[in-house]
């Protein structure tokens, strides 16, 4: 039985982009994970009546998450959710909505986030084609943060690979799972590229529309906060 990530000795690869070659195209697929009777259908509601989030991708799916567990970790709060999620990602894998998608991205109902902009931010850093890769979206923790995961086609068609294994590494610790995605990424040997411009992470709805260069803000978690920081995107 694997007891955790020590045993593949999961490394980072940040992929090197430089002369002319092939880029990737722009296909969203988009899906979020909703908890039943919360919070959370709320904002899903809100969401697709207003054309927003995930439901201005390309294409898009929502599905259902179960309870998890809150973590506190000194100044830091996360969920274990690593179960949770790993029964969402085989659902999302199983449907293949992805495959035909160059870009799959899993978003939190409380990320308020516009696929224009993330476009924008996709062709500045100019990733290649069919190549697995994901995308470090910010400066904190470990910078690859689950209100907003994004991957290249290529990397979820290598994690449909390593799914199990990764599943069984995971060990009896408890764990976000952003993290755990990552390091499934990086036991793959899944390379990636870093824009810390992606995510910003604040309460603040002002933000919203002072900082404008960012692609999502997390979490907002009431109708009212969500719908007015995208209004101030917008």
């Amino acid at each position: 039985m694997h007891e955790g990530w020590a045993i593949a000795t999961p490394e980072e690869h940040q992929i090197q982009v430089e002369g002319e070659y092939a880029e990737a195209g722009a296909k969203l697929f988009c899906f979020m994970a909703v908890l039943p009777n919360s919070f959370e259908v709320q904002l899903r509601k809100v969401a697709e009546q207003r054309g927003a989030g995930i439901f201005a991708c390309d294409s898009n799916k929502v599905y259902d998450s179960t309870p998890c567990e809150e973590v506190h970790q000194g100044d830091w709060n996360s969920f274990a959710n690593v179960e949770s999620f790993i029964k969402v990602w085989r659902q999302v894998l199983s449907d293949g909505f992805w495959r035909d998608a160059d870009w799959v991205i899993k978003t939190d109902p409380d990320t308020v986030w516009m696929p224009d902009r993330l476009h924008s931010h996709l062709q500045a850093l100019r990733p290649p084609a069919n190549t697995a890769l994901y995308i470090k979206n910010s400066e904190l923790a470990f910078g690859f943060l689950a209100p907003l995961e994004i991957l290249s086609n290529g990397a979820v068609a290598k994690f449909e690979q390593t799914i199990d294994y990764c599943e069984q590494a995971k060990g009896t610790g408890k764990m976000g799972e952003d993290g755990w995605l990552k390091g499934c990424m990086d036991a793959g040997n899944v390379e990636f590229l870093s824009d810390t411009t992606i995510l910003k992470s604040s309460f603040d709805v002002n933000e919203c529309s002072t900082d404008s260069q960012y692609v999502a803000f997390h979490p907002h978690k009431k109708v009212w906060t969500w719908s007015d920081c995208l209004d101030r995107m917008r």
